[in-house]
């Protein structure tokens, strides 16, 4: 199985929805990242990094959280 066929694989398992469409995006940067285009019609990103520190993830989704909710964000 490709990498990109286990994100959408992941994906259609945490959403219960299946994949159309799987590409992979730059800017990544360290991680490999994809756009996933659902069954119904959303578009969605994903990101992986092979053997990520515990908490990697939820620490850049706190800081992305935290500037949405910046003044002017």
């Amino acid at each position: 199985m490709t990498p990109a066929a286990r994100v959408a694989a992941r994906v259609a398992a945490l959403l219960g929805v299946p994949v159309h469409q799987v590409h992979p995006v730059g800017g990544g940067d360290i991680c490999a990242a994809y756009c996933l285009v659902l069954a119904d019609g959303r578009t969605v990103f994903a990101k992986t990094l092979t053997a990520a520190p515990s908490g990697f993830f939820a620490a850049e989704a706190a800081g992305l959280r935290w500037l949405a909710d910046a003044p002017g964000g």
